[in-house]
């Protein structure tokens, strides 16, 4: 059994030793607490040489509301003056949304302000895409989403977003060296130094590599119980459409022998009145007779008499 564990961390290592920074695990390592650079990131993306990056967390979680649906970020910065950045590391073109990133704008907005506190507090929020494809399809390297007033002047609510394609690796500009570094697993083939050497502590020194198996077991661990927990909601609603289906039918059986019953009685009920009816109209019949052969009672067979 140990020796099948040493196994799997080797080969847990040697795939890691494969990463790029595109990669789930190997990002959330990399970037984790690691201001500079995070900060040469969102310098280039944002365009913006002075900002500061105060705090960085990878796989930040933001609760929902109540039964709803939560969220955990790849990379979670706030810089100098507040203003707060989720870089979202996607491969997978379904994971980047329009409509998620949408969410996590929301689901962050509504971390923002305490109790009471006026909405004019809210500061500008960053979601940021970065994508191994180019989801958007316009061939850009870089999409920024803004809301407009009529297409013409900005809304100006403060909410943003940023699509940079990955896959724009023009090594004449800051970005495309960046990109061409996100999909690098040599560092000795990056630009970026401070990406470089980050890239080398992880992958050559004995600690780097010693967290990053911690970090793989804990990132295989995590999906593990996410996906239970998926798996456990898509059940429960799955039985609950089933149990709901089951109970339509039940009813609707029970419904429908009810109905036949009912409607046998009514039948029934209806014979035996118009037996009566007949038999008072003809007049050969005194009333406990007509009682006695129509099974009614004599009571009801008088108040029909009356009726006539």
């Amino acid at each position: 059994m140990a020796k099948q564990i040493l196994e799997q961390q080797d080969d847990d290592l040697a795939k890691m030793r494969r990463s790029c920074l595109m990669d789930d695990a190997y990002m959330k390592l990399f970037f984790d607490d690691d201001i500079e650079c995070t900060q040469l990131v969102l310098r280039i993306i944002m365009e913006k040489k002075d900002l500061i990056v105060k705090s960085v967390k990878t796989q930040k979680y933001f609760d929902g509301v109540e039964g709803k649906r939560s969220i955990r970020l790849d990379i979670y910065a706030v810089d100098g003056e507040g203003l707060e950045y989720d870089i979202e590391i996607q491969g997978d073109n379904a994971g980047a949304s329009p409509k998620r990133a949408r969410f996590y704008s929301a689901l962050i907005d509504a971390h923002m302000l305490e109790p009471n506190d006026p909405f004019d507090r809210m500061h500008e929020c960053f979601v940021i895409f970065i994508t191994e494809n180019d989801v958007l399809g316009d061939g850009l390297p870089l999409y920024k989403i803004e809301r407009y007033i009529n297409g013409a002047r900005p809304f100006n609510d403060g909410a943003k977003m940023l699509y940079v394609n990955a896959s724009h690796q023009d090594a004449e500009t800051e970005l495309g060296r960046l990109m061409h570094d996100f999909m690098c697993i040599n560092a000795d083939e990056m630009y970026y130094e401070e990406l470089a050497s980050r890239a080398k502590y992880f992958k050559g020194g004995e600690k780097g590599e010693s967290l990053m198996k911690g970090v793989w077991a804990e990132m295989q661990e995590q999906s593990r119980a996410e996906g239970i927990a998926e798996g456990l909601e898509k059940g429960r609603a799955e039985g609950r459409a089933e149990g709901k289906a089951e109970g339509i039918a039940e009813g609707r059986a029970e419904g429908k022998a009810e109905g036949r019953a009912e409607g046998k009685a009514e039948g029934i009920a209806d014979a035996q009145k118009n037996f009566v009816l007949n038999m008072l109209k003809a007049g050969k019949l005194a009333l406990n007779e007509i009682a006695e052969y129509s099974g009614m009672t004599i009571a009801n067979v008088q108040e029909l008499a009356k009726a006539l």
